[in-house]
């Protein structure tokens, strides 16, 4: 497990509309925190249910800044179906193959 693996998941699970892809690599402790002035906590259960969602974005473009023992960092964008687009910093954290915290600070273009 790496981040760029742990990102294709993601990119997957939301093009497919499938959460299989993610599912397997999520804890079942796992909490995603988007940062910002409209920013909320979701678990694996309600993060899989929005990735699956019309309301998801397309993520690509990834770029991995720093990884080492079980924490990455990196860029990747996000379109959503209502706007242009958005850069997007993260800071992840996993261990024994299985992601347990996942931090996202959104830029929109």
């Amino acid at each position: 497990m790496n981040a760029l693996s742990i990102l294709a998941a993601w990119k997957e699970t939301m093009l497919s509309k499938t959460k299989n892809p993610l599912d397997k690599m999520l804890d079942e402790k796992f909490t995603i925190e988007f940062l910002g002035k409209d920013g909320n906590v979701q678990n694996k259960a309600d993060h899989l249910d929005w990735c699956t969602s019309n309301d998801s974005p397309l993520v690509e473009n990834f770029t991995v800044i720093f990884e080492e023992n079980g924490i990455c960092v990196g860029t990747h964008t996000a379109k959503f179906p209502d706007e242009d687009g958005s850069d997007v910093m993260f800071y992840g954290k996993y261990e024994n193959n299985k992601v347990l915290h996942w931090r996202v600070l959104r830029s929109v273009y």
